[in-house]
């Protein structure tokens, strides 16, 4: 919704509460928070009559920490792109980590203050050709913020001139980094 205005908005928000929508996701172009209009108050007009979810980038997530619906959101997803700052500039292109980082730690830190069960914080491991290799450190660095779920993600080629997509030999040794790690539990490994 980079683009909606804040009556079409309005609009999708009646219709989905009309529809009776159990949950909603807050999602698309990076961070949901970059809309130029207050994202928070559709955020509270949704939470009073289903679960919301929010996927992002992490970026912007300074902007929900200091309002009503922190611990009223069923779950944030971050898309971790790197486990320090020489990974994230190589993957995005800008230096990006030490904002990400500050957000999650401040959302974990916030809900344990809040003593709250919400929201859920999750990091997906987005995973690419510049990052694959990296996949244990940036596990390791999840597990250190401590948020409650961690899960991994092959990035696509969502667009023609991209070329993130793992070929099949980079998919393989992915799987083999992660098989032969000492943070895999023996059962899973060879």
């Amino acid at each position: 919704g980079l683009y909606l205005s804040e009556q079409v908005m309005e609009q999708i928000h009646i219709d989905i509460e009309t529809m009776g929508t159990k949950g909603v996701i807050y999602a698309g172009g990076g961070d949901p928070f970059a809309w130029e209009y207050n994202i928070i108050p559709f955020m509270e007009r949704a939470i009073s009559f289903c679960s919301v979810g929010v996927d992002t980038n992490g970026v912007l997530v300074d902007k929900i920490l200091a309002s009503s619906v922190v611990d009223k959101i069923f779950y944030i997803t971050f898309a971790l792109l790197g486990h320090n700052s020489d990974l994230y500039n190589n993957v995005c292109g800008k230096d990006q980590f030490r904002i990400v980082d500050n957000n999650m730690r401040l959302l974990v830190k916030k809900k344990k203050y809040l003593n709250s069960n919400y929201p859920h914080i999750n990091v997906k491991l987005s995973i690419n050709r510049i990052s694959y290799r990296y996949i244990i450190e940036m596990w390791r660095y999840a597990k250190s913020v401590e948020v409650d779920n961690i899960f991994v993600r092959c990035m696509n080629n969502f667009e023609e001139s991209q070329d993130v997509e793992l070929i099949l030999a980079q998919k393989k040794e992915l799987f083999d980094l992660i098989i032969n790690s000492f943070d895999t539990p023996l059962g899973y490994r060879y």
